[in-house]
């Protein structure tokens, strides 16, 4: 059973043009009074809705096919987790929600209402928040979409993924490319901020074939693009089947090298500037969520599997979720929480997934942060020594990978953590 046949309607009174619709008041009111969000220290919430209509074989996120949902006892799974979590972070206001899954568009928009009534009432938002929800095209329904910016949604996340019909069926993706195109023109007409995705060297992959799709991804001129390699995780059905050397036609080292230096060529030349190694967007219109996680900022995981990077009274840790969806809520009704797992990190492990994740980002990484959070410094002679391969630079305080560093970014990585 599809379990788009379970979501609510919005009644008509919430389809209005408004950005933050009918429920969120406060919400209006923290975006008029509160300072500009640069003043403000950073602060997601990650919201995991793990199920899908199908699952994909390359795919290795938390997810699960169901075809009975209860809407209901989810929404409220969502509410009891925010409640408690409430009252460990106090501090700061929420500067961007991402619903992610899964694919949480097969959720019903009132219970998005409702987590962002929550969100607002335990921290408020800050000036501008982004609130981003993922959407795949199957579920793209332009009264569904209006239902969800009614309910606060401002920026849509769509998988595409590929625009070759035999790509998708490969992929095990559901639609096809007019279907994917008809998608996001749909979208476009309820959202002024859409990202979409998309994935190079997928099999029997040319770069000149990625190439001429490049060129069709970029006319549809969206704000943001996220385009990123085919990772082949041992988990997954592509992965067994890799292992099995089953897997056919995976482009080699060199060829996916040159796919990426044309993404990033093509990207600039489109106005498509890069901020992260696999993001790349129109100005204005950067992810801010997922730049919480590359700036090394605190965030909040809610829901089965996901991870969150708090931190209490001036200590710091990492959370972990209960993965199995029912013994999630499980959790939930009975212990007031899903999660299963909390680690302190110390100052050298903070030192050191600050380094990994600012340095995906163009702008790098801050030197004197850097020193701040691990209390150490990085050695000089090997920075000199990347630095006269032409592999990293510093700008005014910025530890940055250049174009050719980005092709080793691993092993640059390793040997600053050396």
């Amino acid at each position: 059973m599809d379990t788009r046949l379970h979501l609510g309607k919005c009644t008509r009174r919430t389809r209005t043009l408004s950005v933050t619709g009918h429920c969120h008041l406060k919400l209006l009111l923290k975006t008029v009074l509160m300072p500009d969000q640069q003043t403000i220290e950073p602060f997601g919430i990650y919201i995991h809705w793990p199920f899908c209509e199908s699952l994909c074989p390359y795919c290795d996120f938390n997810t699960y096919c169901s075809n009975q949902i209860d809407h209901e006892q989810w929404c409220e799974a969502y509410l009891r987790q925010l409640d408690h979590s409430a009252k460990e972070l106090t501090a700061s206001q929420c500067t961007s929600v991402y619903f992610g899954g899964g694919t949480p568009s097969l959720m019903e928009s009132r219970t998005v209402g409702k987590i962002l009534d929550r969100i607002s009432l335990h921290w408020g938002f800050s000036g501008q928040p982004e609130i981003t929800l993922e959407a795949n095209p199957t579920t793209v329904e332009q009264d569904r979409f209006l239902c969800f910016r009614n309910e606060g949604i401002n920026r849509l996340s769509l998988g595409l993924q590929a625009l070759k019909d035999s790509d998708l069926k490969a992929l095990g993706r559901k639609h096809g490319v007019k279907e994917a195109i008809k998608a996001y023109e749909t979208a476009d007409r309820v959202f002024n901020n859409i990202s979409l995705d998309f994935m190079f060297g997928r099999q029997f992959q040319s770069t000149e074939s990625w190439i001429g799709e490049l060129q069709e991804i970029v006319a549809l001129n969206p704000n943001h693009l996220s385009i990123y390699q085919l990772t082949i995780e041992p988990n997954t059905p592509f992965g067994k089947r890799h292992a099995a050397n089953r897997l056919e036609g995976i482009p080699d080292e060199d060829t996916l090298a040159d796919m990426y230096l044309a993404t990033m060529e093509i990207c600039e030349r489109y106005g498509f500037k890069q901020y992260e190694v696999s993001n790349y967007s129109k100005p204005g219109y950067k992810g801010k969520h997922n730049l919480v996680y590359w700036e090394y900022h605190d965030f909040l995981g809610i829901g089965p599997g996901a991870h969150g990077r708090i931190s209490i009274d001036n200590q710091y840790f990492r959370t972990n979720t209960i993965l199995n969806p029912e013994s999630w809520l499980d959790g939930i009704f009975k212990l007031g929480t899903g999660e299963y797992q909390r680690e302190l990190i110390n100052q050298k492990e903070r030192g050191s997934e600050y380094l990994l994740t600012s340095l995906r980002l163009n702008d790098g990484m801050n030197t004197a942060r850097f020193e701040r959070i691990s209390g150490s410094k990085l050695d000089s002679n090997t920075i000199s020594e990347l630095v006269q391969d032409n592999l990293v630079e510093i700008t005014d305080g910025q530890l940055q990978v250049t174009t050719n560093g980005r092709m080793v970014l691993n092993q640059i990585i390793s040997k600053l953590l050396s």
